[in-house]
């Protein structure tokens, strides 16, 4: 069974942030990086979870993106 992501506004506004960061450096860095989440989280619909559980918050589970973690709660499937 596949789920539905849903992102939270705090997740959609740090996706703005990181994309400009990012831009900073070469055209091509935002591109590969979001070809990179929507790659990732689209595993998420399938294997929610395959990714460990915080060991901060056991509510929460963590997907490793280079530099970047990615929270979410199976639940819901929601990105945090």
């Amino acid at each position: 069974m596949k789920l539905r992501i849903k992102y939270l506004p705090q997740a959609l506004e740090n996706r703005e942030q990181i994309k400009a960061y990012l831009s900073q450096f070469y055209p091509s860095t935002p591109k590969k990086f979001f070809s990179l989440l929507k790659r990732k989280t689209g595993v998420l619909k399938d294997f929610p979870y395959s990714c460990p559980v915080y060991e901060h918050n056991p509510n929460y589970r963590v997907l490793i993106l280079g530099d970047y973690l990615l929270f979410y709660v199976v639940k819901n499937m929601t990105i945090l």
